[in-house]
């Protein structure tokens, strides 16, 4: 993405920031532009629309939001929603400097095995440093509907 679309963009996020509410505090209009990236990738990712998803990125990397940890787990789960599991595992890998929750590792763990990587999708797993109920339904989902569905429950119980 151009040098001039990155410009429109962040005129576009000052100007509805001040149009809708002149008075709001500092703070409140500092996270308004990762707020409406997090939009912008929510709405590539129900869209499966990779090229919008990578243009978000680029203003993130443009912006410096790329040490956030919300937008990161933004990208691993547009990447992973779009077949792009490389780019979430680059994502979880780089992205926040290494500061990844669990939610971080549910959401490679779904990017796995929602494209059919279960193997790969276990071992993320296996090397969770805490699980949550949402690590156990992610990974015993992915192989359910992957049709393995006794290696699904067979595993664990």
């Amino acid at each position: 993405m151009g040098k001039e679309a990155t410009h429109l963009w962040r005129a576009r996020v000052s100007t509805n920031q001040t149009k809708e509410n002149p008075h709001l505090s500092e703070s409140s209009t500092k996270h308004r532009p990762i707020t409406q990236l997090a939009l912008l990738l929510n709405q590539a990712r129900r869209c499966n629309n990779l090229f919008q998803g990578k243009i978000a990125h680029d203003i993130i990397l443009q912006c410096g939001f790329d040490r956030d940890t919300f937008l990161v787990n933004c990208l691993i789960q547009m990447y992973g929603d779009c077949g792009y599991i490389h780019d979430a595992q680059c994502m979880f890998d780089h992205g926040s400097l290494h500061v990844n929750n669990v939610y971080s590792w549910n959401l490679l763990i779904n990017a796995y095995t929602q494209n059919g990587c279960l193997e790969s999708a276990l071992s993320i797993f296996t090397k969770m440093p805490v699980w949550d109920v949402v690590s156990w339904n992610t990974i015993i989902r992915g192989y359910a509907q992957n049709g393995k569905n006794k290696e699904a429950l067979g595993k664990w119980i």
